[in-house]
This record gives C-alpha cells, sequence and structure tokens, in this order.
C-alpha cells in the first residue's frame, strides 16, 4: 500500500484513528506501507523505517532507532576551539549557558574527538525523528555522507 500525505488536513483525532488502522492493517495482515509525509512525528509513532529525501536523493534511510540515534545533541558546560572539528561532522550553536553540539554520523570517536579539543561534555541526548530529520537536511554537507 502507498500512501502520499494521508493524514493532511485531518483533525487529530480522524488522524489518530487512521494511523492506528495503518499500524493494525500491518501487524494483521504483515502489509507493507510505504507513507509519504511532511508530519514527521506522526510516521515517528508508525513507522519501523525511515527514509529522508532531500532535493531528490536519498540522504538518511534506515530504522527509526538507527536515523534517530545517528545524529546526536551533545551539550557542555564550556565553549570550545572549533577549528579542528570538520563542519560535515560537527555543527556547533553557542547558548547562553553551554554550548551544544550536533554531532553526525555519532560514535564514540567523534565523541573522543570532542573531548580532545576541550569539551567539558555534561550530556549527550537522543534527538525526536523530527529533529533528527532537520539535522539531516541541514547538515552542512547537504545531507549524509
Amino acid at each position: 500500500m502507498i500512501l502520499d500525505e494521508p493524514v493532511s488536513g485531518l483533525d487529530d483525532i480522524v488522524r489518530q484513528d487512521f494511523l492506528e488502522s495503518i499500524v493494525n492493517v500491518i501487524q494483521e495482515e504483515g502489509q507493507t506501507v510505504l507513507m509519504s509525509s511532511h508530519l514527521v512525528h506522526e510516521l515517528e509513532r508508525v513507522a519501523d523505517h525511515v527514509g529522508i529525501l532531500e532535493g531528490g536523493k536519498m540522504i538518511a534511510q534506515d530504522t527509526i532507532d538507527r536515523v534517530k540515534g545517528s545524529v546526536k545533541q551533545v551539550t557542555m558546560g564550556n565553549e570550545i576551539e572549533t577549528a579542528n572539528l570538520p563542519a560535515q561532522d560537527f555543527a556547533l550553536e553557542k547558548g547562553q549557558i553551554s554550548t551544544t553540539v550536533t554531532i553526525y554520523d555519532f560514535d564514540d570517536d567523534k565523541l573522543a574527538r570532542l573531548k580532545a579539543v576541550g569539551a567539558d561534555v555534561l550530556e549527550v541526548t537522543d534527538l525526536p525523528l523530527e529533529q533528527a530529520f532537520v539535522a539531516h537536511v541541514r547538515r552542512p554537507t547537504g545531507g549524509a555522507a
């Protein structure tokens, strides 16, 4: 089954009922449903896998947990020198109290690299799918490598 923006224009109650019925079809009948939607938070409730398209190119595709886990928000208690951090892997946003860094294709090596340039890491946060989507699309290289 292929659905293009199936919940667009529906009120909250009907949208919730519709999405629950899609989940029931998948569970009871073993059907595959391909759904295109700009309402990313709705997809998170019903999908197992997600693909992110940008400019007609697939820039991320995997299970929802892996797509969400590939981009992390790191909160630091200090500001750091960013010259040694490649923009395609690290996006820095200065806050009033701490500096927040978005790490793309997150792994322990990139976290260690951040600490090596003096970061006092306070917290590593998983992003909801909608924020991960935005991070992938706004990635300085124009999407995933």
